[in-house]
């Protein structure tokens, strides 16, 4: 099995992982992302059969296993990856794993040559092009965690631009997508769909008008303009 994938360095601790095929990234990138911020207690922060996590999930979803279709973008810290796969039973490593070990340590040779700090908040994304809408959105992740300006000023901007029953209406939204509810997620998750080109999926529309979120992006992006 070959998985073709490019690593670009965007920042100096930010790197995109570009992974054309979609089932092929969406594999790739499951075992860290759902280690990161599953729903299922059962698998977040755990060492898990990938055949035990696509039983949940087909469960979850109708008897169909829908990952690749449902996560087209991948965000987490490079700590957290690294974390997983230092304590990953070798019965359960894939062949996607052992792709994502190689990853893994090219961009742990990257940071060799920045400060330690700035090594410690690295972060990883991916998506299936550099200027793609899941792109950008991902990396807006990749600043919200990374720079506490942006998070601050992101947060602050929310408050200002999502009034608070539109707010609970989102999170209902995004929590219903799939997305862990905890404020940090939640937030993060928020600022990156108000914030790019996806700020009107489908699923992010339920009990909203198209209208009302259509403001609200335009308000909450050109708020956000400063920061690239």
């Amino acid at each position: 099995m070959t998985i073709h994938y490019q690593i670009h360095r965007i920042k100096p601790n930010v790197f995109l992982v570009v992974v054309p095929k979609e089932y092929d990234r969406s594999m790739l990138f499951l075992r860290v992302q759902e280690y990161s911020e599953s729903p299922n207690p059962k698998i977040r922060g755990q060492s898990f059969d990938i055949l035990d996590f696509i039983e949940w999930y087909t469960h979850e979803n109708q008897g169909n296993f829908t990952y690749a279709d449902d996560w087209n973008g991948f965000n987490l810290s490079y700590k957290t990856a690294s974390e997983c796969y230092n304590k990953l039973p070798e019965k359960f490593v894939t062949k996607y794993d052992r792709v994502f070990m190689q990853i893994l340590r090219q961009i742990t040779k990257s940071l060799a040559s920045l400060p330690r700090e700035e090594a410690k908040k690295a972060y990883i994304i991916g998506a299936d092009s550099t200027n793609s809408v899941t792109a950008h959105h991902e990396v807006y992740h990749a600043y919200y965690f990374t720079d506490p300006k942006y998070r601050s000023h992101a947060n602050a901007m929310l408050k200002k631009h999502v009034p608070a029953k539109l707010y609970h209406k989102l999170r209902k939204n995004l929590t219903r997508i799939g997305y862990l509810d905890q404020p940090f997620t939640i937030q993060n998750e928020m600022q990156a769909y108000l914030r790019g080109r996806d700020w009107n999926h489908p699923d992010l529309l339920v009990g909203v008008t198209k209208e009302t979120l259509r403001r609200v992006h335009r308000n909450f992006a050109e708020s956000m303009k400063h920061f690239r």
